[in-house]
């Protein structure tokens, strides 16, 4: 696999549909709050009401945003992932292809991964040079926080204000808000166990307030086969919170995460392939295998000072890193219909690069192919931060000044061999080994105005972003002559929110706003020197960033323990970035193509109410209608063709690749003297798939498409007290009619390949709280 074409397939190789995941009966939505819950087990003490998520939005709410509480997290299965638990939730679309988070990925108001902001504790998780937070850069098993670590969730539609955006923000901000220690000590302990041999344990401790001082640390293992032959994973996970809080209400917290995943990973298939074997086909290690180990880590200082009643200052050091190592093998005597996914190269490049490496796989191995069966991937980055924010507290209006500086450096490479380990000497066997820093650094300023009573709220808002970035490759199979390529970008992003709130029980709110999506890295491949014609020195990098006007109105609704929220959107994108690929030189050309428009209708429906003596249910339905249209022709083949003869052309008017119109998830929990029932379902559009060649949706007459499903999940748990004691068992019942359906798809060369979701499984769980 090249270099450029495994970022194509990290962006276009795995886009569609949602695993079983998706339609978790956690998210059935939240029974009783968890301190007159029975039916859920937490840490002893309860987080204070400014540290997590409330049930729904507050009618003053100037943005349309949603929320999933600390109930409904410490409730979830044991395989739902970071990216998962947010399927239930209006405008997102995720899905895994494999166990323990591995091949992980989101869509939110049809933005992929890289196109809106992810943040834990309001400090960005997403990769600063390839966007997303899990599968970046193909490093599909990539892990950090799981949903043990976290609280609740605040999730962001659209471009909101600048004091809760992050970086690349198009579609929108997710927060995760983190699992805090609380007052009182206690220890909880879990074990899981289920289908395909998936089992996992979980303890942690919370010292309770010792010196005015909380603690919280936790170890989580999970371990599971997969639903696929050779897909086997597991994954430990180390997290520590720790907090001290003033009595006028500052605090000094520390936040740090340990996480490691390793497995063999699940790849895309084609589909006869799959269909051959029940549709879960996949070929055996001895012709075709991946082997990764992923280790990342994150440390939040976050200190807050209250200077005075209107004055308060709060700062955030932060540092994380990954570094993710891959060996991957494809047989050099396989002579199937269909190529490999790692199918040994067999290009010359040590013929056609003069300044190139010198390994001449064909002298050593006896072949180019056998000289090249093995591959070596690695991906190493590193990130410090520091964020600022000073708050005026006035009598009318809410004053915000901020900024962030993030500065990271990665190191990503890729070596060929025909043996394994594979060495990795410079200038011999590399395909490339570049280094790259960015720079990234925002200020904005927002004022929150409360005029007519506090009835209307006015949010405006403004930020300005800056990044410097730089790419440098050494001499490699694809840069003879190697070198550095670099640019800068900046770019102001104004946004205004209203909100009038009619009464206590109906409010309107409207918003716009203009933000960035900063080219990720591998837009600057290009530019250092690829041919072996006269050109030695780079050339300027001329990719643009994407750039979205967002525009929203809603309507919101509460009474007792009803809420009801409706909104539309409209997204006018440009500069799209395309990726496509060149036969000629097997690398990914990233360019500017021309627009789309995001635009649809998003909706939330919640109600909890009592049966008299028989508990408590609460029902909620949230749908979506997303469409996703490109609003100008241009073409997508990088081969210089000209409009008029390209060999694919986008249309005005056309749909866009991998973009669901529909989805609609619902559910009902019913919790009824220590007992929890859940029933959940999720219903996924049918989407176009994705041309890996051209970078857009496959056209005549490779036209496929994943057709649309829904699928159903079933809850059930006990709870059971023994004074200060508790005991709790779950089981659960994933995707209960064993619906059949691909998680995601592509077309490559006119075959459709794939990669399936999860069949039917059922797990069982047992909670100790002491």
């Amino acid at each position: 696999m090249t270099k450029n074409s495994l970022l194509s397939h990290a962006c276009h190789g795995a886009i569609a549909m949602l695993m079983v995941g998706a339609a978790h009966p956690a998210l059935a939505a939240d029974a009783d709050q968890t301190a007159t819950n029975p039916n859920v087990i937490v840490v002893k003490g309860q987080v204070p009401a400014d540290q997590t998520a409330p049930e729904s939005p507050p009618l003053t709410a100037a943005f349309s945003e949603s929320t999933i509480t600390s109930e409904t997290v410490r409730n979830l299965p044991n395989d739902v992932s970071l990216q998962t638990m947010l399927a239930s939730q209006p405008s997102v679309f995720a899905y895994e292809t494999g166990p323990n988070g591995v091949g992980a990925n989101i869509f939110f108001r049809a933005f992929n991964s890289g196109q809106f902001a992810e943040t834990f504790n309001g400090v960005a998780i997403n990769d600063i040079f390839n966007g997303g937070v899990t599968g970046q850069a193909s490093t599909w098993n990539s892990v950090l926080f799981i949903p043990q670590d976290v609280d609740s969730v605040v999730l962001n539609n659209g471009i909101n204000n600048p004091a809760q955006n992050s970086y690349n923000s198009l579609g929108g901000t997710i927060d995760f808000l983190p699992r805090q220690p609380t007052e009182a000590f206690g220890m909880n302990a879990s074990a899981t166990y289920g289908s395909f041999n998936s089992w996992g344990l979980n303890g942690s401790v919370n010292t309770g307030d010792v010196g005015g001082f909380k603690q919280l640390v936790q170890v989580d293992y999970r371990q599971s086969d997969g639903w696929q032959a050779n897909t086997a994973d597991d994954n430990i996970n180390v997290y520590y919170s720790g907090r001290h809080d003033d009595a006028n209400g500052g605090f000094l917290s520390l936040i740090a995460v340990f996480n490691q995943n390793r497995g063999s990973e699940p790849y895309a298939m084609p589909v006869p392939v799959l269909q051959s074997e029940g549709g879960f086909g996949i070929y055996s290690p001895s012709t075709d295998f991946q082997h990764a180990r992923d280790n990342e880590w994150m440390v939040i200082l976050d200190h807050k000072v209250v200077v005075s009643p209107v004055v308060t200052f709060e700062q955030k050091f932060f540092g994380g890193g990954q570094d993710f190592q891959r060996t991957s093998y494809g047989n050099p005597n396989y002579n199937g219909t269909y190529p490999l996914p790692d199918a040994a190269e067999t290009y010359d490049y040590w013929i056609y690069n003069p300044n190139g490496p010198y390994y001449n796989p064909k002298t050593v191995f006896g072949s180019k192919a056998a000289g090249n069966a093995y591959h070596f991937y690695g991906y190493h980055n590193w990130g410090l931060g520091y964020t600022p924010k000073l708050t005026l507290t006035l009598p009318n209006n809410t004053i915000t000044v901020g900024g962030n500086l993030t500065y990271g450096e990665l190191h990503s490479r890729e070596y060929w061999y025909g043996s394994d380990p594979v060495p990795q000497t410079l200038g011999y066997n590399d395909a490339w080994d570049e280094h790259d820093s960015r720079t990234l650094a925002s200020v904005y300023i927002q004022d929150e105005i409360k005029l007519l009573n506090n009835a209307l709220t006015i949010t405006p808002g403004v930020k300005y972003t800056y990044a410097r970035t730089q790419d440098t490759d050494a001499i490699g199979f694809y840069y003879p002559y190697g070198g550095t390529v670099g640019d800068t970008e900046h770019f102001v992003a104004p946004t205004v929110g209203l909100n009038y709130k009619f009464n206590e029980h109906v409010s309107i709110n409207a918003a716009f706003g203009q933000n960035i999506k900063l080219p990720d890295i591998s837009a600057y491949y290009n530019d250092v020197p690829g041919t072996t014609g006269v050109q030695t020195q780079p050339s300027a990098v001329h990719i643009k960033p994407e750039h979205v006007n967002d525009y929203e109105v809603g309507v919101k609704y509460k009474a007792g323990g009803f809420a009801a929220a409706v909104d539309y959107y409209r997204e006018d994108f440009s500069s799209i970035f395309v990726d496509q690929v060149d036969p000629t030189t097997y690398t990914t050309i990233v360019t500017n193509g021309g627009n789309a428009r995001y635009q649809g209708v998003e909706a939330q429906i919640s109600d909890t109410f009592r049966l008299g003596d028989a508990g408590t249910v609460k029902a909620y339905v949230n749908a979506s209608y997303n469409d996703a249209k490109y609003t100008s022709a241009f073409e997508t083949d990088a081969i210089g063709t000209s409009l008029s003869n390209a060999e694919a052309v986008v249309y005005a008017g056309e749909r866009m690749a991998d973009v669901p119109r529909e989805l609609v998830t619902g559910g009902i929990t019913w919790n009824y003297q220590g007992f929890r029932f859940d029933v959940a379902g999720r219903y996924i559009g049918s989407q176009l798939n994705l041309d890996d060649n051209t970078g857009q949706p496959a056209q005549s007459p490779y036209v496929t498409q994943i057709p649309g499903y829904a699928v159903f999940d079933l809850g059930l748990s006990k709870t059971v007290s023994f004074g200060a004691h508790s005991v709790k068992l779950s089981v659960y019942a994933r995707n209960l009619f064993d619906k059949y359906y691909l998680a995601n798809a592509y077309v490559n060369n006119g075959v459709e390949y794939g990669a399936p979701g999860a069949p039917r499984s059922v797990s069982g769980k047992i909670e100790l709280a002491f």
